[in-house]
């Protein structure tokens, strides 16, 4: 088996979710741990409903729905940070499951058929290729320790200048861990590998649940109904018993001028001096989602992180939710987040904006600063 250490890394992240809803004492959180245990595991539950969705839809429709970033925190919550920290490691998460979504669909269209062994090697040769080394490896290594626990609550978390990937103590136990290695001589080396072993984790019961369906592997399903015509933009593809948006997530449309998505405010020329903070670059495309954590509203996290950057403003909140094009910018990212604002909003994609600096400096240059 290409993934050998599949059951292994099923069995950690299955003691993550008990550990976390044994912290957390949330009554979701330890009726979702629950409910994976009860089915064999997170992995075991995933893979069941993508059989399942197959029967119904194929195999395609099924791909479509589960090999996405939203299904990452979808399947156990803490995972959604992974998405976050992409930009950092540069990497492109939509475009790896896209081309993971791409070699399925070539092998069931040569063979008809997608068995275990495929599973194994899509899942580990296509980690591999993105990241070298990506494993659970570091997880194993803090159980063995006997500093599982005290590592998903933060307790060890180094405060250096060196973290990069935030340096305060989250409810996320994911975050908590990345933010402990971060701060360590060559410790983003390791997230990356981390990163990757859970990229891996997460893929392969998607695949499994393809090799596992007991039928002819249909790609677009089965549907008996003819199907509706509807009229289309000229140009936009569609597939029988798809429904249109998922088929867009992974064709592209041929190319047509378009306006600019976004009224985005012009920068305005300032003399506020930088901290030099805030330049940590994301790539933010359509296929790479840029969350950001929340820190109580958009509006009070745009706030801080102005401040953050340019500390003369400091004192100057008011002014700050009082400007036009700040409105702007917030009214921009509540419009990309139409299901509303939690734990975490995504930046508006293929904005242009990359840093944190990017968009302050959007609004900052119309904000009067005393320098008295």
């Amino acid at each position: 088996m290409f993934y050998k250490d599949y059951q292994a890394d099923c069995q950690i992240i299955n003691k993550l979710m008990v550990i976390n809803a044994g912290l957390s004492q949330n009554p979701e959180i330890i009726k979702q741990a629950g409910i994976s245990d009860e089915l064999g595991g997170a992995a075991q539950r995933l893979q069941q409903a993508v059989s399942d969705r197959i029967e119904k839809d194929g195999v395609l429709a099924a791909l479509l729905t589960y090999m996405s970033p939203v299904w990452l925190s979808k399947i156990w919550w803490p995972l959604g940070i992974l998405p976050l920290i992409a930009g950092p490691l540069g990497i492109d998460v939509g475009g790896f499951l896209n081309s993971i979504i791409e070699q399925v669909k070539s092998i069931i269209s040569s063979t008809g058929d997608f068995t275990q062994d495929d599973a194994s090697r899509i899942a580990d040769q296509s980690t591999s290729s993105l990241i070298k080394g990506a494993s659970l490896d570091y997880l194993r290594e803090l159980e063995k320790q006997g500093e599982l626990v005290n590592s998903m609550q933060g307790k060890n978390i180094v405060f250096t200048k060196e973290a990069q990937f935030g340096r305060r103590r989250s409810s996320n136990p994911l975050t908590n861990i990345i933010n402990q290695l971060s701060g360590r001589p060559g410790g983003v080396g390791t997230v990356k590998k981390l990163f990757g072993g859970l990229l891996r984790w997460f893929i392969m019961p998607i695949l499994l649940g393809i090799a596992a369906f007991e039928g002819p592997k249909v790609l677009f399903g089965d549907s008996t109904e003819p199907a509706k015509q509807e009229a289309k933009p000229e140009g936009e593809i569609s597939f029988p018993g798809i429904p249109q948006f998922l088929t867009n997530m992974s064709v592209p449309k041929p190319p047509a001028a378009q306006a600019p998505r976004y009224d985005l405010p012009q920068p305005t020329p300032h003399n506020l001096k930088s901290s030099g903070k805030g330049n940590q670059y994301h790539i933010n495309s359509s296929g790479t989602i840029w969350l950001m954590d929340n820190l109580g509203s958009v509006e009070n996290t745009l706030v801080k992180w102005a401040i953050n950057i340019y500390p003369e403003l400091t004192g100057h909140e008011q002014d700050i939710l009082n400007n036009a094009s700040f409105n702007k910018i917030a009214s921009i990212i509540y419009q990309v987040n139409p299901q509303g604002i939690s734990q975490f909003f995504k930046m508006p994609p293929d904005s242009g904006l990359h840093t944190m600096k990017d968009i302050v400096d959007r609004f900052v240059g119309t904000i009067k600063v005393s320098n008295e």
